[in-house]
Parts: structure tokens; C-alpha cells; sequence
């Protein structure tokens, strides 16, 4: 599955805040640091920003930059591959919009963008006990 990714739980006043190594993701649920954890955001959850926009705080704390790799128009959606600042990674999240969105946010291959995760949908799994 894609936007599937493990990290380590470490405190936050917020809540959580988990380290894939790659990026980190602030969750509002309480783990023990140091804990293994696995999550997901769905590809339908990633949010384009605009760069003027004052962003919700179920947004700001789960910002990414990074650049377009590539955009798929289908009729009904557009997939967009995106790659965080300085990974190593081809790409390392699907995002999936409306066909308008693509339009709105002129999205092309290459174009420097940031994303963010809504806190709320970002899915935890627990891991073994």
C-alpha cells in the first residue's frame, strides 16, 4: 500500500510526534517514546498548499516541501507523485485530487510545492505488543 511508512514515537506537546527518518508527523494520540510506530495517510488526505494560505492547526503541524515528480490526469482524478526536500527516494508520496485542483494549483512536473497531512486522518496501526 502507498503513503505507508514506520517510525519512532517521541514526546510532543501535542501529542506524538513520529519520526520515519524521512520526515516526522505530529499525531494529537499519546505514545511511549521510543515506541515502533506504523501509519498511513491516504493518498485522497494530502493536501496542496497555497503558498499564502494561513494554514488550520489540524494542518500546520504535518508540513512537507518538496517538488512534483510527476502528474497522472485521469478523467474522474489526477495522481500526483511527490518528493520530499533532500530524499533519496524517486518519490515518496501519491496524492490524489479532483482534475480541478490540478488546474488551480497550475501542478507540473518539477513545480517546488508544500503539503500537509490532516491530522485527523492520519491513520495509526498498533504495532506488536
Amino acid at each position: 500500500y502507498r503513503n505507508l511508512f514506520t517510525g519512532t514515537a517521541h514526546v510532543h506537546p501535542d501529542g506524538t510526534r513520529i519520526d520515519t527518518g524521512r520526515f516526522s508527523v505530529v499525531v494529537s494520540k499519546k505514545i511511549a517514546p521510543g515506541t515502533q510506530v506504523t501509519f498511513c495517510i491516504r493518498q485522497q488526505d494530502i493536501k496542496i498548499l497555497k503558498p499564502d494560505k494561513t494554514l488550520k492547526p489540524a494542518l500546520s503541524h504535518n508540513v512537507l516541501s518538496g517538488r512534483i515528480v510527476s502528474v497522472f490526469p485521469f478523467p474522474e482524478y489526477c495522481m500526483v507523485f511527490f518528493q520530499i526536500s533532500g530524499s533519496p527516494h524517486a518519490h515518496d508520496l501519491e496524492i490524489k485530487l479532483p482534475p480541478y485542483l490540478r488546474e488551480r494549483h497550475d501542478l507540473y512536473a518539477g513545480k517546488e510545492v508544500s503539503v500537509a497531512f490532516w491530522e485527523p486522518s492520519i491513520i495509526l496501526f498498533d504495532g506488536p505488543n
